[in-house]
């Protein structure tokens, strides 16, 4: 499969005060696949947003290299392959939605004969059709983050770099926003995108890589990093003797306990088995035994370095 992004030992230092040397990504290799989602996940100041600066040309690593679809960052015909959307996209709010894309249509050498239709389509796409003619003044964040996505779209570029692109949305829109990207995904383009909701990018993603203090910490497909086995159960009970109490917090990592109702968490497939046994002996009823398995915001909590 070919390769739409890599770095190579991508190393970033900044001076700061007083000459004080700062190093916000060190020695970061990654591949990413052509026509897939990739999630690139870390903590606040984990080196994220200054990856995606050099990706898009706005920032020069210290050392290393970085490339889109084998042609340096350095150049500008790797930026022509790009559509990007920062995590706070900035429009000039008295500009109407319409005329916002038509600008950044005509920045893109879009034809102007074709222009008009293609906001129209773009708008139609994010939801935005009927704010075409509205002041991006008035616009909540969540219409200013998808008039951002249409900008990035507007001149059908093979990779994306989205930046929070699901900031900001309400429930229905996030869905929306899900589904344009396993649609663009579809059409044959490359996502790269960060989120601090592990759960969209589980749900989206092809392979993630987690960063922490700017370095690689974990990067492969989620089904081979994340551990599927059970990590916990939850078993509700009820009608129990009081002497079953003692018995199940020995066992048990977590127990709420309010008349003759009990809520307990164990680790293991093996614990609940005995939980279940010592509820039954004790003339109580099992009304539910819910094992969880790891997800990837499990994983994150568990591979993320001390913070």
């Amino acid at each position: 499969m070919k390769t739409a992004i890599e770095t190579k030992n991508l190393t970033v230092v900044f001076r700061g005060k007083w000459g004080v040397q700062k190093r916000a990504v060190h020695n970061l290799s990654l591949k990413v696949s052509e026509g897939s989602i990739f999630g690139f996940i870390g903590h606040n100041g984990a080196g994220k947003t200054t990856t995606i600066k050099i990706l898009t040309g706005l920032c020069r690593p210290t050392s290393g290299e970085a490339e889109i679809m084998g042609i340096s960052v350095n150049n500008v015909a790797a930026r022509n392959k790009i559509g990007f959307l920062p995590e706070n996209p900035y429009f000039y709010e008295y500009l109407t939605a319409g005329e916002s894309l038509t600008f950044y249509a005509r920045l893109r050498g879009i034809p102007r004969k074709d222009i008009n239709k293609r906001v129209d389509e773009l708008l139609d796409e994010v939801g935005l059709k009927d704010a075409k003619s509205r002041a991006v003044k008035g616009f909540s964040k969540g219409m200013k983050q998808r008039l951002g996505l249409a900008q990035a779209m507007v001149h059908n570029p093979e990779i994306y770099i989205l930046d929070e692109p699901l900031s900001g949305l309400d429930p229905v829109g996030r869905r929306e926003v899900r589904e344009k990207i396993i649609e663009l995904k579809k059409k044959g383009s490359s996502i790269f995108f960060t989120s601090h909701v592990l759960a969209d990018v589980e749900m989206l993603c092809d392979e993630v890589a987690l960063v922490s203090q700017g370095e690689l910490v974990s990067f492969g497909k989620i089904d081979e990093l994340i551990n599927r086995e059970v990590i916990s159960v939850d078993i509700h009970g009820e009608g129990f003797e009081q002497g079953c109490l003692k018995k199940l917090e020995k066992l048990c990592k977590h127990m709420v306990h309010k008349d003759n109702t009990v809520l307990i968490t164990v680790d293991t497939e093996e614990k609940a088995q005995q939980a279940k046994e010592i509820l039954e002996k004790g003339g109580g009823t099992l009304r539910a035994m819910i094992p969880h398995r790891e997800n990837l915001e499990d994983f994150y909590v568990r591979n993320s370095r001390g913070v």
